[in-house]
């Protein structure tokens, strides 16, 4: 009898260690439907909604007058390029191995909210041809909203009664000049008639249009070994960790490539860009620790591609920093004089603002940074590290340069 009872307690003991266990494998994947505080950082398709800062307090400087605003922005949130797309499209095809995985082999990983949000995906309404590329109605939203901001925070810069004192300039795309306009459109009302110049009806396109021109830019982003450097990583043990981590949320046994999580990545972040108000769920197919490795090699790249991984880069950073000292400097000379605005040509603006494409700010921040000696029309000199000191800089000194800066 004794050793009967004994056999059911250990019998007991171990049901409840297998339900225990079985109960721990159920809960080691997160939700991430219920996750309040999702990693957002997706490199430059990163929301402008969730790294804005919304501070509209109007700016007061002592003993100071703002007369001249020079801006440099980028355009807004944009669809993917049609390749991407199509390859977007074609995700139900993933989706419902995806689901198959869970239902029918067992292979559960994801957790229940997760993959009914999958089973519940389709595809977004705007990812056809025609919008290649194409600004978005949230891309159009930021910058309308970022013009309030501009104008809550100068409103001495901002005069709808005055269109002639203002100066708009865009590279020949509908993105930057769908972000132009809703800028203008926020800054100063719907009424408001600009001043618009499109880059490609004019021939001095060097300061909007750069790496695109260049093809010196190409022959050192070839050799310097930059694109050796980034296939380097992809092929790294950090990528390797992520797609097989991919793999067994999913269900897969290596099925998974590193191609089909670049392509799940892209889903999520332009997706979560899209529509920052609503979950993608393809996000829940990484961890926190997946989308840095992700964010990495996109930074990766455009430390290469537009910072200061290419001594070229500063180059090009050059020609719109001498703008932007060039246009100030008349600024401040007028002014003492009782003269109104500055601008090349003493023509009297009061602001100039370019909408460019990616790649552009980076070469920009680069430029700052390496154009010490270099003189401008008026002898001001632009002071900055030398070439020396940036020469071996780390990606992750580098990073997330940018994170809430603007208004």
């Amino acid at each position: 009898m004794g050793s009967s009872k004994m056999h059911r307690q250990l019998l007991c003991c171990f049901l409840l260690v297998c339900l225990t266990t079985d109960a721990v494998s159920k809960e080691d994947e997160s939700c991430y439907a219920d996750n309040r505080n999702p990693y957002i950082y997706t490199g430059t398709t990163t929301a402008y909604h969730f790294v804005s800062n919304n501070v509209t307090e109007r700016i007061n400087v002592p003993n100071c007058k703002p007369i001249y605003i020079w801006m440099y922005c980028r355009h807004g949130t944009r669809y993917a390029n049609r390749n991407r797309m199509l390859s977007m499209l074609n995700l139900t095809y993933m989706q419902d191995l995806i689901v198959g995985n869970h239902e029918i082999m067992k292979q559960r990983h994801l957790c229940d909210q997760d993959l009914q949000n999958l089973k519940n995906w389709s595809p977004d309404r705007g990812l056809i041809a025609r919008n290649h590329k194409h600004l978005t109605s949230q891309g159009e939203r930021d910058l309308s909203t970022l013009g309030e901001r501009f104008r809550a925070r100068y409103p001495e810069l901002f005069d709808a009664n005055k269109p002639e004192n203002y100066k708009f300039r865009s590279t020949n795309t509908q993105r930057t000049i769908s972000s132009m306009t809703s800028f203008i459109s926020g800054a100063f009302g719907d009424d408001f008639v600009a001043d618009m110049e499109i880059d490609g009806l004019m021939n001095d396109s060097v300061m909007i249009k750069m790496i695109s021109n260049c093809r010196p830019w190409l022959d050192e982003m070839n050799s310097t070994g930059g694109i050796e450097k980034l296939r380097e990583f992809i092929d790294g043990p950090e990528m390797a960790e992520v797609v097989t981590d991919v793999n067994r949320r999913l269900g897969f046994a290596g099925r998974i490539n590193k191609d089909d999580v670049f392509l799940l990545y892209d889903a999520c972040r332009f997706e979560k860009a899209w529509q920052p108000d609503r979950l993608s769920p393809w996000c829940a197919v990484f961890d926190d620790d997946d989308m840095r490795v992700l964010e990495y090699e996109q930074d990766l790249f455009h430390y290469y591609h537009s910072g200061y991984g290419l001594k070229i880069n500063r180059q090009f950073g050059c020609h719109t920093v001498r703008d932007m000292v060039d246009r100030f400097a008349p600024c401040s000379i007028l002014q003492e004089t009782g003269a109104r605005g500055g601008g090349r040509g003493h023509r009297q603006t009061e602001g100039l603002v370019y909408f460019c494409a990616l790649g552009r700010g980076g070469a920009v921040l680069h430029g700052v940074g390496h154009c010490e000696g270099r003189r401008t029309s008026y002898g001001l000199e632009l002071q900055g590290h030398g070439p020396q000191e940036m020469e071996d800089v780390p990606v992750d000194a580098v990073r997330h340069q940018l994170r809430g800066r603007l208004p």
